[in-house]
């Protein structure tokens, strides 16, 4: 090899070592990077999920139902909808709130699934709950009344922004204590939701033997 072989291939080397990588966007890599103890990267992130969810859940409310008038509650009601979609919304937000924040050392997998998995399903229960009994007590208020298209969105997507926001939240802050009030809010939850489907039976069968 002669002395211009070796200035060139020195050159080119330089070259290379001189010209900077090419950028890559990685989805991942920003997650990944995220510092989920840092409590203001949690809040951002909750808000976040609740302006997709909020997005998201009114976007289908205008395909499934097309502007029309909705009852509050009731079968096809803005309440039954939206209680269930928030309910949904729960288990995904969940899920993706336990799934930022970094694993113990130690902690058995197969163990944090199912925890996560029954935590989430818990949520989804006290969020359908909560919000058909709300959607109950504003018909008490506002008998035989219907909700137009445009408030029917805004109203799913509300419901949806607030359940991924709280659970979003409760996923990221999940403790001893946040624990023990989610599994009573769970019983409570389950308890009216029996009284509520029971009384409902005994009205319907005081109408059919009337």
């Amino acid at each position: 090899m002669t002395a211009w072989d070796v200035a060139a291939s020195t050159d080119v080397e330089a070259t290379v070592m001189a010209t900077p990588p090419a950028p890559q966007f990685r989805w991942a890599s920003i997650v990944m990077d995220l510092d989920a103890s840092s409590e203001r990267v949690r809040e951002s992130l909750a808000l976040g999920v609740g302006a997709i969810a909020l997005a998201v859940a009114a976007l289908i409310t205008l395909i499934l139902f097309r502007l029309q008038p909705l009852p509050i509650t009731g079968n096809g009601s803005i309440g039954q909808y939206g209680a269930a979609i928030s309910g949904f919304v729960a288990i995904a937000a969940f899920i993706g709130g336990r799934w930022v924040m970094p694993l113990p050392a130690g902690t058995c997998r197969a163990l944090n699934v199912a925890d996560v998995l029954a935590l989430a399903f818990a949520h989804a229960v006290i969020a359908l709950v909560t919000w058909t009994l709300l959607a109950e007590l504003i018909q008490s208020g506002f008998i035989d009344a219907l909700v137009f298209g445009l408030p029917s969105m805004l109203i799913a997507g509300t419901m949806a922004a607030v359940t991924a926001y709280v659970v979003f939240s409760s996923a990221t802050h999940m403790n001893l204590v946040s624990l023990a009030m989610v599994l009573s809010l769970f019983l409570v939850a389950g308890v009216i939701f029996n009284a509520a489907a029971v009384r409902r039976d005994f009205r319907g069968e005081e109408r059919w033997r009337a």
